[in-house]
């Protein structure tokens, strides 16, 4: 799972956010350094221990993965580690609280949860029947840390859920019709955005945790339809304003991105448009990598130039 703090360039609604915004400290994003990774170990059951192919272990900020039986193997850098004994609670902890803070600064913040089929993903997302995901247990304390605002300061807060495969978009939160194609479009001012794409207010979080509920299932209802599971995103937008500064608004974003794994479609001996669903979602994981170096060095450069 990758922990991400950028501004957001993904999907927006036609309309802007509200004008004039404010600059979020510089300090701030430097320290923070834009992109974070976190790493948890998925328990493994006696079953899969039996095929177990890749041995991890840690020394400092430093992962080192190699097979069973070599004695060398590939060294990977990270920020937060997990074992598999840790919990939900202390991914928030850790994660989500950081998530939270850029978001109340006026940062865009976004949560990529990534890794192979089966791998955990969305259990650390959403959770369980018994115990709360990474999603809920963040935007719980978003809304404590609105609520426990000054007086003088307002917030509002929207959501929208939609799912995406390459240029194609559904929206989550249309019950009429969730299956309604949607396009993907661009232009100099909104960049990447999806026209119509429901954004609906919420007032608590109780009211958010049900649009996610209702968005989960419309998910699962598409995913069965069509055999495949397409990447999910969740937004929630939060619009701050003060009374004692009037002139100054601050509209960022919290993102979750569930990310469909990859998935080794040949050797399953995949056929047809399961085969082409396949590897449109591999070539889109691909694509993200590469997307995301660039805009880490893009950022790094322009950092450099405001100092």
């Amino acid at each position: 799972m990758a922990a991400v703090a950028a501004p957001d360039e993904g999907a927006s609604p036609e309309s802007p956010p509200p004008a004039p915004l404010s600059v979020p400290d510089v300090d701030l994003a430097r320290e923070f350094d834009h992109v974070k990774v976190a790493i948890r170990c998925k328990p493994l059951s006696e079953e899969e221990k039996k095929n177990v192919q890749i041995v991890i272990k840690t020394d400092g900020d430093k992962l080192i993965a190699f097979y069973p039986e070599s004695k060398e193997g590939l060294l990977y850098n990270y920020d937060y580690f997990f074992p598999e004994s840790s919990g939900q609670a202390d991914l928030y902890q850790v994660v989500g609280t950081e998530l939270v803070d850029l978001v109340m600064q006026g940062y865009n913040s976004c949560c990529l949860s990534y890794g192979p089929s089966s791998g955990g993903k969305t259990h650390t997302l959403f959770g369980s029947d018994t115990e709360h995901g990474l999603i809920q247990l963040t935007t719980a304390e978003l809304f404590r840390r609105i609520e426990s605002a000054p007086p003088t300061k307002k917030s509002e807060v929207s959501v929208s859920y939609w799912e995406m495969s390459g240029d194609e978009a559904r929206d989550a939160l249309n019950l009429k019709d969730p299956d309604r194609p949607m396009e993907v479009r661009k232009n100099n001012t909104l960049g990447v955005y999806i026209p119509g794409l429901t954004e609906e207010s919420v007032c608590c979080w109780e009211e958010l945790d049900e649009l996610l509920m209702r968005g989960n299932l419309v998910r699962i209802r598409l995913s069965k339809a069509r055999t495949a599971r397409w990447h999910g995103f969740l937004r929630v937008r939060v619009v701050q304003t003060d009374s004692e500064a009037p002139d100054t608004i601050l509209s960022s974003t919290l993102t979750f991105v569930h990310l469909k794994g990859p998935d080794r479609v040949g050797q399953r001996g995949a056929t047809g448009s399961v085969l082409k669903q396949g590897s449109s979602i591999n070539r889109s994981i691909s694509l993200l990598g590469a997307a995301m170096l660039q805009a880490v060095d893009l950022r790094r450069r322009k950092l450099s130039g405001l100092l």
